[in-house]
């Protein structure tokens, strides 16, 4: 199978390009100078590489950025996912469209510019995966899991805003796996997105002490609003089981990976 995986140099496209590497993969990403708004340079690739399936990642992300950079945003989340869209349809090619948890907080830039995406992809009948704060190895710096490492190399402690927060972390390997299985499925899953969202939730308190096992640090309440979900609100709409996510950040945290 060919496939053309958008924002493969991410952290789940480098994932997902390792795990897929018994298809024909093909990448574009802006790290490597390939942008989803240049709709021409995009539609050659699909014209010379008779692509199968396209995995579309390729986003801007992060609530807060958002804020600061909206054109950009809606830009690449929306106008960027509308040309990935329109060439699936015009080269009939199978679609599965990440979306994002974002989208059931849609007062914010992000999640607005996300949720249009998801009904780009919607309307042309796409499979949508809406994962859940996804982590694992190598995983985005601005996380909480890095953001909290290099603070505290950094000798800065950690900032939290506000200790009744919980995140069902989802493993970056389970995302790979339920994109394996759905890129399998014959007939997508249209106007259904399929949640990634791990069962089990850690609260902020239990995921200090975890890092306390580890590094020695202090704890700084700033009392801000935060543009994040106190919880995440999701299904698990996969048929294995989620992998403990305290286990891959302890295993995180040891290796420092």
């Amino acid at each position: 199978m060919n496939i053309l995986i958008t924002g493969h140099l991410g952290f789940i496209g480098t994932h997902l390009w390792t795990a897929l590497k018994k298809h024909h993969l093909i990448g574009y990403d802006i790290k490597g100078g390939d942008d989803i708004l240049d709709k021409r340079k995009l539609e050659y690739v699909f014209e010379t590489e008779n692509i199968d399936c396209v995995i579309h990642l390729a986003a801007l992300t992060g609530a807060r950025r958002g804020e600061l950079y909206p054109e950009d945003y809606f830009r690449v989340n929306v106008l960027g996912t509308k040309n990935v869209a329109d060439l699936c349809v015009k080269y009939e090619v199978k679609l599965i469209h990440f979306s994002s948890s974002s989208v059931k907080q849609p007062n914010t830039i992000y999640g607005m510019s996300k949720l249009c995406g998801e009904q780009i992809a919607q309307r042309i009948g796409a499979t949508i995966v809406r994962p859940f704060t996804v982590i694992g190895e190598y995983g985005r710096k601005d996380q909480v899991i890095y953001k909290w490492i290099n603070s505290i190399k950094k000798n800065k402690g950690i900032a939290v805003h506000g200790l009744d927060t919980a995140r069902n972390f989802t493993y970056v390997g389970d995302v790979v796996n339920a994109v394996k299985d759905l890129i399998g499925i014959d007939t997508l899953l249209p106007f259904m997105p399929v949640e990634l969202c791990n069962p089990t939730s850690i609260t902020l308190e239990e995921l200090i002490k975890i890092f306390a096992k580890y590094y020695e640090f202090d704890v700084i309440d700033t009392g801000l609003d935060t543009y994040e979900m106190k919880e995440n609100m999701g299904r698990w709409d996969m048929p294995f089981v989620a992998t403990d996510a305290k286990k891959i950040i302890e295993r995180i945290l040891k290796n420092e990976i």
